[in-house]
């Protein structure tokens, strides 16, 4: 049976209507924002590559307004927390900044709650008329359905879509008159979605016993500085999921960047999360760290189809790359 695909027009229109929306919608707040991140991050999460409609829960795009806001409730500079509401304090940043990674019930529904008040029914309202090209909104029940094709969209241009959002987010947040005394000169963008807001040295310990201090792509001996990478690289899906960090050298992690690693060392992690998931659990539990190894293999599939279809190459080793095909599905089936 072939596979539904939406066509070459539709996927073009979608584009220019996300475009439109963040030219010319309405931004008091970035909650919008974040809802349009939200809807690509799950389309990837749980979505498949076809054109099919999808059914999102309220719950889950609350779990991740939570993480999206959690770093941005951290104080920027002398103190103060940016925000992010050309008011007052959006209510998020006071909800989520003692919350995640732990996702109190009460929190979630709270957040819930918020999401279905506002940013919801909002987002696509322009001049003051709703075009619902994302998903048609009654206001009523505690799911969301992505109409047909949006999914595959969301999927096929999370990068390009969250790209456009975060650097009309970085612009809403300099516009407020309420952080002029707060921005400084560090980089806004990094402080709002870099890397560096999670502390990926609280992995080190468990990593470092599951492979026995070894570097997890040459398997040599790591003597010091030891580097948790990406297994999946933060340029392409930028979350901190813990089935996802592996312990490597400096040097291999350097070479590897932001490429995708081949089929070989996709095995590798495959196996390691098969054997010892469980135990990897426990201890992020424990610590309180965010992870989910069911989403972080789908993020894996989407990942490595997205470089099968764009023809992209896979790292082997230093100075060594291949290109990619279709090994990749029967590691993750």
């Amino acid at each position: 049976m072939p596979i539904n695909i939406p066509t070459a027009e539709f996927q073009l229109l979608f584009l220019k209507k996300i475009r439109h929306l963040l030219d010319e919608g309405s931004f008091s707040s970035t909650y919008k924002y974040a809802l349009l991140i939200t809807l690509a991050d799950l389309s990837v999460e749980f979505g498949q590559d076809n054109g099919d409609s999808l059914e999102l829960s309220i719950n889950d795009i609350a779990k991740k307004f939570i993480v999206q806001y959690w770093g941005h409730s951290k104080p920027y500079s002398n103190g103060k927390t940016l925000f992010q509401n050309s008011n007052k304090q959006a209510a998020i940043i006071h909800t989520t900044n003692y919350t995640f990674p732990n996702m109190e019930k009460n929190v979630v529904a709270k957040v819930a709650s918020t999401v279905k008040k506002m940013p919801l029914w909002k987002l696509q309202c322009v001049h003051g008329e709703i075009d619902e090209f994302l998903y048609a909104h009654t206001g009523e029940g505690n799911t969301i359905t992505l109409l047909s094709g949006v999914m595959y969209c969301f999927r096929k241009f999370h990068d390009i879509v969250a790209s456009m959002v975060r650097g009309e987010w970085v612009a809403c947040v300099r516009s407020f008159k309420k952080n002029v005394g707060i921005l400084g000169f560090d980089n806004l963008q990094n402080f709002l979605f870099g890397s560096q807001r999670a502390d990926l040295t609280l992995y080190v310990d468990l990593l470092e016993d599951l492979q026995e201090r070894k570097c997890f792509y040459c398997e040599k001996g790591i003597r010091s500085d030891p580097h948790v990478d990406h297994f999946i690289p933060w340029s392409r899906y930028p979350h901190d999921l813990g089935h996802n960090f592996v312990l490597a050298h400096k040097s291999c992690n350097c070479s590897k960047r932001d490429m995708l690693a081949s089929v070989e060392h996709l095995e590798n992690w495959a196996e390691r999360n098969k054997m010892f998931g469980s135990q990897m659990e426990n201890y992020f539990m424990e610590n309180n760290l965010l992870h989910d190894l069911k989403n972080s293999v789908a993020i894996a599939k989407w990942a490595y189809s997205q470089a099968e279809d764009t023809e992209s190459h896979l790292w082997v080793e230093s100075k060594v790359v291949i290109e990619s095909n279709n090994a990749w599905k029967s590691v993750l089936a």
